[in-house]
């Protein structure tokens, strides 16, 4: 029985009992870990609900199409008596040359700790339209209801247009009317009706469109012009381009942002004339943001990814210290370190809500490397040793900043980083006694 009992105290203060206690602790404290990720995605959510309440009263992200002439027009169709009837369909021509030219008035909106770019613009649309004297004539000019053209203008939120809407067409003006008749190829907009006779199949028709609208994050185009040109500035300094085409021309500096774009009708998928069918027209958009560049949330959670690897190096770290000063460290010390670098991603997370994520990262470091490093001076009476803990623990935290920076190289530095942490630890290990504490 004495022999058993022996036995038991040689294994639980031996090497191999303490790394098993110090593998258990590490699982025990990923469970807060993996709730402070949930935490993190709810404050998110959280934001990005605020950020559309915002949208809702000013206005979303816009997206411009057209304008396009829609004319309806009779086609013959045969029934299953054999008898012709009579059907109204519609033709759609696009414009062969569509410019537009606009500017951004961007500012900043608030709400409780939460901002969102939003935007008022001021853009100017004109080009013309030259209808298909082939598809004309094989519907025929008689079955046309050329009295009854339309010209028609896609804006995805019609709650932006915060002034009336100025339209000429041929150099008369025209009323523009809320909404979309039947037979449109757009689900949100505008239209005026416009007057046309045969005459006007065989010569150009001009238009100009000047609209003052309102919206948020980013506004877009449909090229729906054989040739479709863009220009827009912007005091916005930080802009992000996308969509389906990027600008030709682009100068971004402190000042702000001009940027052009052109686009040909053989660059999408979808042709000048049609009649009695829709396109999908989407994936041919493309326009700028305003998004904010920073996503503390983002950031944040990549943070937490690597919250294993902290607590495993920290711990291994605390493992050294205890078997070089010959201090027994009770596991409950190790719990305490573990719960200091969880709340670091708590501190972060709160701080970076406030102050942005560069300053509440050095803060929140800052504040858990001080309290490891005087807490391991208490248990080994060390100022050395302190001092030591706290070089090594800021390295661990500026190089997971670096890595949170480094995207696109974040996997090549991760792996990197660890080979060398691997191997400094194996290099440490050999130098242990293993048997000799056992």
């Amino acid at each position: 029985m004495d022999n058993l009992i022996k036995e038991v105290k040689s294994f639980s203060s031996s090497l191999s009992f303490k790394l098993a206690v110090i593998f258990f602790l590490v699982l025990i404290l990923m469970i807060p870990a993996s709730l402070i990720r949930e935490l993190i995605r709810e404050r998110e959510g959280l934001k990005q609900q605020t950020e559309t309440e915002i949208q809702e009263n000013w206005g979303r992200s816009q997206t411009i199409s057209g304008p396009v002439l829609t004319i309806p027009y009779y086609r013959k169709e045969l029934t299953s008596e054999k008898e012709t009837v009579k059907k109204l369909s519609y033709l759609y021509i696009l414009p062969e040359a569509l410019e537009i030219c606009g500017e951004l008035i961007p500012e900043i909106r608030y709400r409780s700790i939460y901002k969102v770019p939003v935007y008022s613009s001021k853009l100017k649309i004109n080009g013309s339209y030259m209808p298909d004297k082939d598809i004309i004539a094989n519907i025929g000019r008689d079955n046309i209801l050329w009295h009854k053209a339309r010209m028609e203008m896609a804006v995805s939120d019609l709650r932006g247009i915060q002034e009336a809407v100025n339209i000429s067409f041929n150099n008369s003006p025209v009323n523009a009317e809320p909404g979309l008749s039947a037979g449109s190829p757009f689900e949100s907009g505008f239209h005026t009706s416009v007057k046309l006779t045969g005459k006007d199949a065989e010569k150009i028709s001009d238009f100009l469109v000047e609209i003052d609208l309102r919206g948020s994050n980013s506004i877009n185009f449909t090229p729906m012009g054989k040739t479709t040109t863009v220009k827009l500035h912007s005091d916005w300094t930080e802009p992000s381009f996308g969509g389906a085409f990027l600008p030709m021309e682009r100068e971004v500096n402190s000042e702000g942002f001009r940027a052009s774009w052109k686009v040909l009708h053989f660059n999408r998928n979808y042709p000048q004339t049609w009649k009695n069918k829709k396109y999908n027209t989407s994936d041919s958009v493309f326009g700028v943001s305003l998004l904010l560049p920073v996503n503390e949330y983002r950031k944040t959670e990549r943070s937490v990814k690597y919250a294993l690897l902290f607590l495993t190096l920290t711990f291994t770290l605390f493992f050294f210290i205890e078997i070089l000063n010959k201090k027994s460290v009770p596991a409950v010390q190790y719990l305490m370190v573990g719960a200091s670098l969880i709340i670091f991603y708590v501190l972060l997370l709160s701080l970076a809500e406030q102050l942005g994520f560069t300053i509440a990262y050095i803060i929140a470091a800052t504040a858990i490397i001080l309290q490891i490093s005087v807490f391991i001076y208490k248990i080994v009476n060390s100022l050395k040793t302190a001092l030591i803990t706290a070089g090594i623990l800021s390295l661990l935290y500026v190089y997971l900043f670096v890595l949170l920076q480094l995207q696109e190289y974040a996997l090549l530095m991760g792996s990197t980083g660890l080979f060398v942490i691997l191997s400094i630890i194996m290099y440490l290990s050999g130098k242990i006694k293993w048997e000799s504490r056992n």
